[in-house]
């Protein structure tokens, strides 16, 4: 190769390089120019998503252009005066430069421990800023990006100061102590009660006074909705611990809503137990009993319809009876035992047969397109006008009788006329 040819494609690739260089260094923005930066980003890497704040839960707000990672220099720690910082927040006009801002100061306390990195970005000057900091942090510490963080459902529940906190508490890096301080400050309601009720749980089984006090502040909503978390959770470790605290409720109606909600919780593990300890219900709450028994036959008949009914029919208060009842035939109603759901083309098709049922052997076979029902008076009703509750509940009916249904089977040609006997659903123990 000619020298002269060589050197002058070296000092070209040179020019690429440092063209190339000087177009991805985005330099803070300068307080002249009014925040706004005059450099542009050829960043290849960008988050599809915003970081999704507290504020701007409920209208999302897409950003193309916006990364999960600053990729200018993390010059807004301590090094930079928090003065300096609030300046520039002021000053930066393009909620973009705002958010890198953030993120920048955000990244720049990593390496702190997590009281101090949290106890910095309680500096920053509005709730926005915060939540922004919050999620970066987030995403630090965990290594995932907005987007996954997103994905999983935290941020939506509990908001970027609550996604952050029950992160921390579940991998340890905060004690549940340390949590509730943090999430006392939130000023999300909602929010903070739920995961306080989170966080009790946790706490109750070393120490439960310091657990109870949690929710000592709230009232109305916010104190059941705190009860209602922190007795679902620690049901699942010491339902027995649970009825012992329950029992110095003064007030009878919270008791029983208590005593309800463990027995809930035991009848999605073990409804046997739950109905041995429906005993333990007081009898002068009708509505708190009924919900229990509800939801207690409701779960055994899923499992043993007749163990349950037989439970049912063996409860002395009529309220009980009816409300336990009403439980089986959720789990097992009076029908052909087959699950009605919408098709691809919305033509309602049969699926899950109950083993031994009518349509198990009536030559129906999962997948049939359900065409139409016939009403009392013999009369098709077109299933496709109807939602799925009511072609369902076309089909169920009184034991012994009987349901003219049209169905087509793929592949098949026409449709055909089947005809069944309605009969109570019978699950029985694997």
């Amino acid at each position: 190769m000619n020298v002269k040819i060589a050197i002058a494609a070296l000092l070209a690739l040179a020019g690429v390089l440092l063209v190339f260089g000087l177009t991805t260094i985005e330099p803070l923005p300068s307080q002249g120019d009014g925040g706004k930066t005059a450099a542009t980003s050829t960043r290849a890497e960008s988050s599809a998503l915003a970081v999704l704040t507290d504020t701007e839960i409920g209208r999302t707000t897409l950003s193309p252009t916006s990364s999960s990672r600053p990729t200018g220099p993390r010059a807004l720690g301590r090094s930079s005066s928090d003065t300096d910082l609030t300046r520039q927040l002021a000053l930066a006009v393009d909620p973009r430069d705002r958010e890198r801002l953030i993120n920048e100061f955000a990244f720049s306390l990593v390496n702190l421990s997590e009281a101090e990195a949290l106890a910095r970005v309680a500096e920053l000057p509005d709730a926005e800023s915060r939540d922004i900091a919050m999620v970066a942090l987030l995403g630090e510490w965990s290594g995932l990006s907005n987007l996954a963080i997103i994905r999983g459902g935290d941020i939506w529940r509990y908001g970027a100061t609550g996604a952050l906190a029950n992160y921390l508490l579940e991998t340890g890096r905060l004690s549940a102590g340390e949590t509730a301080a943090m999430l006392l400050d939130s000023q999300d309601g909602s929010r903070r009660t739920q995961l306080l009720g989170r966080v009790a749980a946790d706490l109750v089984t070393t120490d439960p006074a310091a657990a109870l006090a949690l929710g000592e502040g709230l009232v109305g909503r916010d104190q059941a909705r705190f009860y209602r978390e922190f007795v679902d959770r620690w049901a699942d470790i010491d339902s027995s611990a649970v009825r012992d605290w329950a029992a110095g409720i003064s007030d009878p109606n919270d008791r029983s809503r208590v005593l309800a909600r463990v027995l809930e919780s035991e009848a999605e593990v073990n409804p046997v137990t739950a109905a041995q300890n429906f005993q333990l219900m007081p009898p002068d709450t009708e509505q708190s009993r009924s919900r229990a028994a509800r939801d207690i036959a409701e779960a055994w008949a899923a499992q043993d319809t007749m163990a349950a009914a037989q439970w049912a029919g063996g409860l002395t208060n009529e309220a009980d009876r009816a409300a336990a009842n009403q439980g089986i035939e959720r789990a097992a109603p009076i029908g052909i035992g087959a699950r009605v759901a919408r098709g691809s083309d919305g033509v309602p098709i049969l699926e899950d047969f109950v083993s031994g049922s009518p349509a198990s052997t009536s030559g129906l076979q999962p997948g049939d397109r359900l065409l139409a029902v016939a009403d009392a008076s013999g009369s098709w009703v077109d299933s496709r006008g109807l939602r799925i509750n009511q072609v369902s509940g076309m089909i169920r009916g009184e034991p012994n009788t009987q349901v003219t249904l049209q169905v087509q089977s793929p592949g098949a040609a026409a449709p055909r006329v089947v005809t069944l006997g309605r009969q109570q659903i019978i699950h029985r123990p694997q």
